[in-house]
């Protein structure tokens, strides 16, 4: 698979992919265009937006480009995005490959806000702006008639840059440095394979879960596009009567030990792909606020892995709380699941509560605009762990709270 900038020379090819659209209310044009109508189009776009072609075997199966959006000067930062593909060729990834360097390229440009606008329903192109970070804005209500009724059109958005003071006019795509625009068509045309190691990957773990997220609420979210966040269950489930510390920190070394060699066989992968990563740290980077550089609940939350319970952990469906988080920072694309934004525990439920000895748990039920001050007193359970630092040279793992869950058992 290869994506690269189209030229008129394509134009023919290109009207082949719209016109398998045409008598559809996916375009809310009737008529197909001639060849050098739909050449002077081409023409057009170029000369100020990329316009992107994905070859399979020499062949054109796709292609995506960028125009305006309003025609008023301040309206320029923003621009609106289309995307067609072969119907012998959706749902291979096509359209998330060729949006994604559509985008890059706008950053360089200097677009601000990009807008996709889909007849609906077409769950295909709804999945793909959901997966590349839009949102919804709103639906025009019977805006198109086309093949004997009306239809409703859905417009997304997504930022793409902050809306610092604009201190120029977008940037021609003739005066992107070409070097960068083939490095970004470079990584995205790569992009596929990565994800599809990573999936193949995990394909010899069954038993762990796994998700990517974008990461906008993260620190490191202009160095890398997203995480990839998995989960490693513990190889026996302890509850209360089962339990005692040194089993569970016995589990949790376990559990740390397949993820340290995950890691390994993903950091080998991306390094053999020269795609850049990083391994946030997991310990917290202040004993005062107990926060990390990056939070892998939140990531995992993001990621559609699970939510947080009552005693402040991960829950998962599959395996409750006895799991061990990893997250790693990632620079190529990749399909995204919608968030669990609210919490799956029956609200009447509080083993949990009642199983913390020092009673830090407030017995919220959480959702993804919850605080973590309002589930439990972080400091006071820190501060009681701490205690056996002592004696034992680290912290308590305690899990009361963990063991109590009965999800997963």
């Amino acid at each position: 698979m290869k994506i690269r900038l189209a030229t008129i020379a394509d134009s023919r090819e290109i009207l082949k992919i719209y016109a398998q659209y045409i008598d559809t209310p996916i375009t809310f044009e009737y008529t197909l265009p001639e060849e050098n109508e739909f050449a002077e189009r081409i023409r057009n776009t170029t000369s100020i937006y990329p316009y992107l072609v994905c070859e399979e075997k020499g062949e054109i199966v796709g292609y995506a480009y960028a125009h305006r959006h309003k025609e008023r000067e301040a309206y320029q930062w923003n621009a609106e995005l289309s995307v067609y593909i072969d119907q012998a060729y959706t749902a291979k990834g096509l359209g998330k490959k060729l949006y994604g360097a559509l985008i890059e390229i706008l950053k360089l440009q200097g677009v601000k806000t990009v807008y996709g606008g889909v007849t609906v329903p077409n769950e295909k192109s709804e999945r793909l702006h959901t997966a590349m970070g839009f949102s919804l804005l709103g639906v025009y209500r019977n805006t198109g008639y086309k093949c004997g009724k009306w239809h409703d059109v859905a417009w997304f958005e997504k930022a793409i840059a902050p809306y610092d003071q604009v201190s120029q006019a977008i940037l021609p795509i003739n005066k992107v440095p070409k070097e960068k625009i083939a490095a970004i068509i470079q990584r995205n045309s790569k992009d596929g394979d990565i994800y599809n190691r990573i999936v193949s990957l995990f394909q010899n773990y069954p038993e762990v879960l796994y998700g990517f997220t974008e990461i906008p609420y993260s620190d490191y979210r202009t160095k890398y596009k997203g995480a990839l966040l998995f989960a490693v269950p513990h190889t026996e489930f302890l509850d209360l009567e089962t339990y005692s510390e040194e089993k569970l920190e016995n589990l949790i070394a376990k559990a740390r030990q397949k993820v340290n060699a995950i890691q390994g066989d993903i950091e080998r992968i991306l390094t053999e792909e020269n795609s850049t990563y990083e391994i946030p740290p997991v310990a917290q980077s202040s004993e005062e606020t107990l926060t990390a550089p990056f939070s892998f609940k939140f990531g995992a939350v993001n990621s559609g892995i699970g939510w947080i319970g009552k005693n402040g952990v991960l829950i998962t469906e599959k395996y409750g709380p006895r799991v061990r988080l990893a997250a790693v920072l990632i620079n190529f694309d990749f399909p995204i699941v919608p968030p669990i934004k609210s919490s799956k525990c029956p609200e009447d439920c509080m083993e949990c509560v009642k199983a913390c000895p020092h009673k830090v748990l407030k017995g919220k039920q959480w959702d993804i605009e919850t605080k973590r001050s309002e589930i439990i007193d972080y400091q006071l359970c820190n501060q009681k762990r701490s205690l056996y630092i002592k004696t034992h040279d680290r912290k308590h793992a305690c899990g009361f709270c963990m063991v109590a869950c009965p999800y997963g058992l």
